[in-house]
């Protein structure tokens, strides 16, 4: 294809329906805000590669992106108490995030006005922000509380408002608390845009709390981390557990303005397969049953596996959602980078790790500890997890196939031996085993193959022996045994002495 200018090349999609088709059949009314594309094409120019390496680029985002933007800091539940406070940080630079009253938070930057350091290193609650280093004090609305030896700064007394916590804007939007240091910034409200808003309308996000908070520190720089959430393209390779039920070439991405959203549909199989899975398969993949197992869902003959995972889903939102789950549609339950397998766990109390373990091994009878306790994280949103799990469960699955052939070909062995017809050698076998050779001239076996344990082991204490009396290790003396508490005591000396950590170091070498 001859090249053209970004506007002139034509926008194709991957092979497939796409989600916009995926929705034209969905169980329920599909409202408007599901419907909606983002006119946005990025184009197709090569992006620099320094905006990713870059010295000059990492600080031209420190002054003009992460000073100017607003930014998730924490969640409202997180700040219970009057006094409670996080610590925030991006870039070299840190934020404290602290509620001053019943109905009001507050943000500054975490840092002493005299001489820099930093007020806190970690989350917590506190009466006052007090600097480690000189003790300088600020209330929790930033006033300047305490100077210590104050006739050190006369020419503070009439700044005290100078010596104020400078103020970082701060908003909220259901639950969620926002930062942006930029004192002439826009709005939360302006800046999150109508259209987001809409598609949390239908889910209460103020009614929420944090259930966990994990994070990873990625050795990258952060678009490319981000940009791995941008696209679906990359589930084939890193995630092929879920190719026969993701179209993540399908996913719909869509920008508006400073916000985005990624939806990859579930329930249509990567058109990257070499063959179409049934339903049923699909099923069974995305809940990671095995062939021939009951599946933990009414599945009917004909049904597909989005209406039976989305009926699954909302029996189980029941009863924290009432009847409004039957206007759910399908969609919203199953084209989220959430797996139904992980949200089961989720969903039912679990009251220490003995019921923990109960509920994985309810839910894998036939699997291994190592499998029940690793399946969970398989559907983790966390990429590298994901294939560290993978790495294990492979090596395992391979390892136990190993060890039954392996087990097979022993337990025939055996019994031809045991019934006199194994054409092995034995004692043949058993002298090919060690070595006899000669090392800074002394005789030392050497392993040839797997060893004669019994052998091994009298030729080592032969070694020992010798060792010993090189070594001037206690002995009996006539009168006494190894038993006689003359010897145990002589012993107990020699344990003590150079000499025997000499001898020990060269039995370890032997």
């Amino acid at each position: 294809m001859p090249k053209h200018a970004d506007d002139q090349i034509p926008l194709e999609r991957s092979p497939g329906p796409s989600w916009q088709d995926v929705l034209d059949q969905d169980s329920r009314p599909v409202p408007e805000f599901l419907r909606a594309e983002s006119p946005y094409l990025n184009g197709f120019s090569d992006i620099p590669k320094d905006r990713y390496l870059s010295r000059e680029w990492h600080e031209k985002e420190k002054a003009c992106l992460w000073s100017r933007v607003w930014q998730f800091a924490c969640r409202e539940e997180q700040l219970p108490e009057v006094g409670s406070y996080i610590v925030y940080e991006i870039a070299d630079q840190s934020y404290l995030v602290t509620k001053v009253s019943e109905d009001e938070i507050k943000a500054y930057p975490n840092v002493c006005l005299h001489r820099g350091r930093l007020l806190k290193t970690y989350d917590g609650r506190c009466t006052e922000f007090r600097c480690p280093f000189h003790g300088f004090a600020w209330h929790l609305d930033g006033g300047l509380k305490h100077i210590p030896a104050e006739w050190d700064f006369p020419h503070l007394e009439t700044r005290s408002e100078d010596m104020a916590l400078p103020e970082v804007n701060v908003g909220t939007w259901a639950g969620f608390v926002f930062i942006n240091p930029d004192p002439e910034a826009e709005s939360l409200h302006d800046f999150l845009g109508e259209e987001i808003m809409r598609h949390f309308e239908r889910w209460d996000m103020e009614n929420r709390y944090i259930q966990a908070h994990v994070s990873k520190i990625v050795n990258c720089n952060w678009k490319i981390a981000n940009e791995a959430f941008s696209e679906g393209f990359h589930v084939n390779a890193t995630h092929p557990q879920g190719m026969t039920y993701t179209g993540d070439p399908q996913s719909q991405v869509d920008i508006w303005g400073n916000t985005a959203r990624n939806i990859s549909p579930k329930g249509i199989p990567c058109p990257l397969l070499p063959f179409v899975p049934t339903e049923e398969q699909m099923l069974r993949d995305a809940l990671d049953v095995r062939e021939g197992e009951p599946l933990p869902i009414p599945f009917e003959e004909g049904e597909t596996m989005r209406t039976a995972l989305s009926r699954a889903g909302r029996e189980r939102f029941r009863e924290s959602f009432g009847d409004r789950v039957d206007d759910l549609t399908d969609a919203e339950f199953l084209d989220k980078k959430v797996e139904l397998k992980i949200e089961q766990l989720k969903g039912k109390m679990i009251p220490g790790y003995g019921a923990l373990l109960k509920q994985l091994r309810g839910e894998h009878k036939d699997k291994s500890y190592a499998s029940y306790l690793f399946d969970p994280l398989i559907y983790s949103s966390d990429a590298s997890i994901q294939l560290f799990v993978k790495s294990v469960q492979d090596a395992n699955l391979k390892t136990d196939d190993a060890s039954r052939k392996l087990k097979g070909t022993l337990k025939e062995e055996y019994d031809l031996f045991t019934e006199g017809k194994s054409e092995f050698d034995i004692e043949k076998l058993n002298d090919d085993l060690l070595e006899e050779i000669k090392m800074g001239g002394k005789n030392r076996l050497s392993l040839v193959q797997p060893i004669d344990v019994n052998r091994y082991e009298t030729e080592r204490k032969k070694v020992k022996e010798s060792l010993r009396r090189k070594y001037n290790a206690p002995q009996p003396m006539e009168g006494e045994t190894w038993e006689s508490q003359t010897v145990l005591d002589r012993w107990k000396v020699w344990r003590k002495s150079d000499t025997y950590k000499r001898y020990n170091k060269e039995v370890q070498s032997s």
